[in-house]
């Protein structure tokens, strides 16, 4: 079986954060930021952007972050907001 390089391995223990911020983003920011959570209608819901966060960072310097990501939310106040998290275990 062909030896992984570190980036390989990087991307492996990263996609399991990806994918828990992805289903307990409201819970992550309740528990970590709640004074950011505390303005966010989550009667709304939230969308991860992917795709965008591609486009503003193609390639770091480590390569692909998968655990970095960014959410759009709303506010009780109806404004659109973009949340970038980044997470470093």
């Amino acid at each position: 079986m062909p030896k992984k390089s570190l980036k390989q391995v990087v991307a492996e223990l990263d996609s399991p954060w990806k994918y828990a911020m992805r289903h307990f983003f409201r819970s992550f920011m309740e528990f970590c930021l709640p004074e950011l959570a505390m303005p966010i209608d989550w009667a709304q819901g939230y969308e991860t952007l992917d795709k965008e966060l591609q486009k503003i960072f193609p390639h770091s310097q480590t390569g692909k972050r998968f655990s970095d990501m960014l959410f759009k939310v709303w506010l009780h106040n109806g404004q659109e907001k973009w949340i970038f998290i980044h997470l470093e275990i």
